[in-house]
């Protein structure tokens, strides 16, 4: 309805074998820059992650030994009716990202791999260079641009809908 001012729900879902690697502060940085522009936005990993009230689903997964995170392909697969009906945004983290050639990789062999198990094209995608000992402050400035990017399709989509 006309000025409805109820605040957007929203979860990000990871997995990372890492507590406080580069995963978890981009998913950290995400999930600060969402509740800034007024969705109200928790991160679980996938065994505590509940959709079922959420209008607004980011997935994101490193990249490990060439594949995302197994809890993470599970989590859609067994999620993928509840998914279509969601804004949906998937990233992934990847050291292999430092070249033009580690992009296009990415592109072709890793993003599919979250892609292909949803019913429909994601509403936005990012892939971010990760980092074994030092943060990387170009990935952190991209996924708060990227979060800006996700609040405004999620504004556009709950305005149609008022």
């Amino acid at each position: 309805m006309p000025g409805d001012k109820r605040q957007v729900k929203a979860v990000i879902i990871y997995d990372s074998q890492r507590k406080n690697g580069a995963t978890a502060r981009i998913v950290q940085v995400v999930l600060q820059t969402l509740r800034r522009h007024g969705i109200q936005v928790e991160a679980a990993r996938p065994s505590q992650a509940k959709i079922e009230d959420q209008e607004l689903v980011v997935i994101g997964s490193p990249i490990y030994e060439e594949h995302v995170m197994k809890t993470i392909t599970n989590y859609i697969d067994e999620n993928r009716e509840k998914l279509a009906s969601k804004v949906v945004a998937v990233f992934i983290v990847c050291i292999a990202l430092a070249s033009k050639l580690g992009k296009l990789y990415a592109e072709k062999h890793y993003l599919p791999q979250l892609i292909k198990r949803l019913t429909r094209e994601p509403d936005a995608v990012a892939m971010f260079r990760g980092w074994l000992l030092h943060p990387n402050p170009e990935a952190l400035h991209q996924a708060e641009k990227w979060a800006l990017k996700i609040a405004q399709v999620v504004k556009a989509i709950k305005d149609l809908g008022t």
